[in-house]
């Protein structure tokens, strides 16, 4: 999807696009810290991959690149997982333009 936004012109052949589990970063390293008992494990996670990326959790996110999707798109994801959480499932789906979306999971 990041892909699709930042370079359309790519994608002009493409017909469908199936979407595995397009999380955003942020829900899924709050579990993973709730799950490890690490209080301040996102503000953690932050700061360290903005020192080795330049980006900030949230700027790694799928989802607000999915608004540039133009071609029919299954998202398949897991309901509620241990790293994942149900809201995540809806929101994934709901950013894709109306047109293109359909919703297994």
């Amino acid at each position: 999807m990041v892909a699709m936004n930042k370079h359309p012109e790519e994608f002009t052949y493409i017909k469908t696009l199936l979407a595995l589990q397009p999380v955003s970063a942020r829900p899924f390293i709050e579990r993973a810290a709730e799950n490890a008992e690490i209080a301040n494990g996102v503000e953690m996670f932050d700061t360290a991959i903005h020192k080795l990326t330049g980006f900030h959790v949230d700027e790694l996110s799928p989802i607000e690149h999915a608004k540039a999707v133009t071609v029919p798109t299954l998202v398949v994801q897991v309901h509620d997982d241990v790293l994942t959480k149900p809201s995540m499932c809806k929101r994934s789906t709901t950013t894709f333009p109306p047109r293109t979306r359909s919703c297994s999971g």
